[in-house]
Formats: C-alpha cells, sequence, structure tokens
C-alpha cells in the first residue's frame, strides 16, 4: 500500500490531501507519528494531511478514537500541512510549550538530538528549540554532549 501511494504522488500532479485515520494504541505513539512524517516527507505533491479518528463505533472494539492531545501532537509532528479535522477545530491546532517539551523529551530518549533536530521536528525556530532543550537541561531529564563540535541532548533513563 505504501509503495503504490508513493508511486501515485509521484506520477499523479494533482493536488492531494492525505487523509490518516488515528486510532488509540494502534498509531498515535510518537515512534508511529515519526514514521509517518518520514513516510510523508518522501511524497510528491502533498498539499494537505487531514487527521481524522473514529468517530462513532467501529467494527472492532478496539477501534477507539484519539483525544484532542493526541491529535495536537500528531498536527505538530507531522508538520504545518496537517490538520485536524474530525471533532476538532479543523484549524492547525497549536501546542503549548509543555508539549513540545515532552515531544523532545521523547525523542532525547530514543537518541540524541540537536537543536536543528529539534527544530524541524517540532516546526519551531531552532533558538526556540534551543532553549526548549536548555530546559529541560535544568529540569535534569536531559544530558548535554558535545559531538564534533556540536551539542546534543540525550533523555536521562528512568
Amino acid at each position: 500500500m505504501l509503495h503504490g501511494l508513493k508511486e501515485f504522488c509521484f506520477s499523479f500532479k494533482g493536488r492531494i490531501f492525505l487523509e490518516i485515520l488515528l486510532v488509540e494504541g494502534i498509531n498515535d505513539s510518537l515512534q508511529e507519528l515519526f514514521e509517518m512524517r518520514r513516510f510523508i516527507n518522501e511524497l510528491d505533491n502533498i498539499e494537505k494531511i487531514q487527521l481524522n479518528t473514529v468517530a462513532r463505533a467501529g467494527a472492532e472494539e478496539y477501534a477507539k478514537p484519539v483525544d484532542s492531545d493526541a491529535a495536537k501532537r500528531a498536527c505538530l509532528i507531522l508538520g504545518p500541512k496537517a490538520e485536524a479535522v474530525s471533532g476538532y477545530s479543523g484549524a492547525r491546532i497549536e501546542a503549548q510549550e509543555q508539549e513540545l517539551k515532552s515531544i523532545i523529551y521523547e525523542s532525547t530518549r530514543l537518541r540524541p538530538v540537536s537543536a536543528q533536530e529539534a527544530s524541524l521536528m517540532l516546526n519551531v525556530s531552532e533558538a526556540e528549540a534551543q532553549e526548549l532543550l536548555w530546559e529541560l537541561e535544568y529540569d535534569g531529564v536531559v544530558e548535554k554532549t558535545v559531538r564534533d563540535g556540536k551539542e546534543f541532548f540525550l533523555g536521562k533513563q528512568g
């Protein structure tokens, strides 16, 4: 399916709105969202990413809607083209500072992150990303390390 979508986006030259159905516990984790972002960044002609969720009882009991916090997180991670369209305002949802710090922290637990990477990941300025990383360091949840003259931050485990 992913290969077919990639081929379609490459060959179709019109406007493409990509709709993603978010399901609690299935594809709403940070890891899943970052994987989606990596894949979507490889696609051509994506004008909008519309995020939807389960709106009524589905055929499967496990299919549950995501809450507004999960929708905010998904919009933030998937970037400025993303908008939540089901059960939410429909406009791009801006995350609060605490949510940004939470996303950065979870990312630093997976691997070292620089301010530049955090900036791209969160769609904020590099200066704002740097400030958030410094706050996390001050809070004692990440450690700073320097590699090849560049600062990276790694989340403390536990």
